[in-house]
């Protein structure tokens, strides 16, 4: 789980509109906590620290 998210965080790098993901990330990961659908708190977890790393604790803290 931890490579596969560090190659999509990679990818998240390469982008130029990384606000457009970021908007998008925010609102399947709202939508995925208001309907329950989560199916792995850890992954969510470790993809907002990954952000974090990426972004700075700023642009994140908003999603947490």
């Amino acid at each position: 789980m931890d490579e596969r998210l560090t190659k999509i965080v990679r990818l998240f790098c390469c982008l130029h509109g990384r606000d457009v993901y970021v908007k998008a990330y925010q609102g399947y990961l709202s939508g995925r906590l208001l309907n329950k659908t989560m199916i792995n708190a850890e992954a969510e977890e470790l993809m907002l620290s990954k952000l974090k790393m990426e972004l700075g604790i700023n642009a994140v803290n908003k999603m947490t």
